[in-house]
C-alpha cells in the first residue's frame, strides 16, 4: 500500500537540494542551530497538504488546495512570515509549502493540466501559463533571498 504523505520522487531531490543550498547559505552568513528547525519546517510545508487531508479525511481537499487562489495567499503569507518573525521553523513551512506548489503547478503545466489552477471553465494559453509560471518563480526567488538576508 502506497502512503498518502509520499510525494513525487523529483520534489524530494529538488526539495533537498533547496534545502541544503539555503542552509549552508545561511550558515555561512551566521551558524546557528535553529537551521535545524528551518529543515523540520520544510518537512513539514512539504506535507501539509496531505496532513490535512488526512485530519479531515478527505481527498476532495485538493481542489481548495490546488488553485492559482490558493498560491497567491501563500504566497503573501511566505512574504509576511518572512518579514516579520525570526522564527526558522516558519520560515521552512511557508517556503516549502510555496516550492511545493510551485513544483505541481510545473508539473501541471508539463501535463497540460495548468489550466485547471488558474480557471475551472475555460482553457488558459500556453504563453499566459507560461508568464504566470515565470512570475510565481520570480517571488519564489525573491522569497528565497528575504530568507537568506532577513534574520
Amino acid at each position: 500500500m502506497k502512503s498518502k504523505l509520499l510525494l513525487p520522487t523529483e520534489l524530494y531531490v529538488f526539495a533537498a537540494i533547496y534545502a541544503i543550498m539555503l542552509s549552508l547559505w545561511v550558515w555561512l552568513l551566521s551558524p546557528q542551530l535553529s537551521t535545524i528547525l528551518f529543515i523540520i519546517g520544510a518537512i513539514i510545508g512539504l506535507h501539509l497538504f496531505e496532513l490535512i487531508r488526512l485530519i479531515m479525511q478527505s481527498d476532495n481537499t485538493t481542489s481548495l488546495f490546488y488553485s492559482a487562489f490558493t498560491q497567491g495567499l501563500i504566497t503573501i503569507v511566505t512574504l509576511f512570515v518572512l518579514t516579520s518573525t525570526a522564527d526558522y521553523l516558519g520560515k521552512g513551512v511557508v517556503l516549502f509549502l510555496n516550492m511545493r506548489l510551485l513544483f505541481m503547478q510545473y508539473r501541471a503545466f508539463q501535463s497540460g493540466a495548468l489550466s485547471r489552477w488558474l480557471s475551472q471553465n475555460q482553457t488558459i494559453a500556453p504563453n499566459v501559463q507560461q508568464t504566470y509560471l515565470l512570475i510565481l518563480l520570480i517571488f519564489f526567488i525573491i522569497e528565497s533571498l528575504i530568507f537568506v538576508v532577513v534574520k
